[in-house]
């Protein structure tokens, strides 16, 4: 694992097109936001397990997210 320290405004990329930036820091609660591709699936961990538990383990399962992706 590769452990990065930032501070608020500041980008971290994955590649060329995934871009995540340190929105905000209180105490131990760092918001981040993430631009990816549309193609690009990115789950919170909890939302994943959750999709892995309930789709038998091989992750296959439909799942609508509501709200702006830009």
């Amino acid at each position: 694992m590769l452990v990065l320290a930032r501070k608020v405004g500041e980008d971290i990329y994955l590649d060329d097109d995934i871009r995540i930036t340190i929105v905000s820091i209180h105490g131990s609660i760092c918001k981040v936001g993430i631009e990816a591709p549309k193609e690009v699936r990115v789950l919170r961990a909890e939302v994943r397990k959750r999709i892995r538990k309930e789709s038998g383990g091989d992750g296959v399962l439909e799942v609508r997210v509501e709200g702006p992706r830009d």
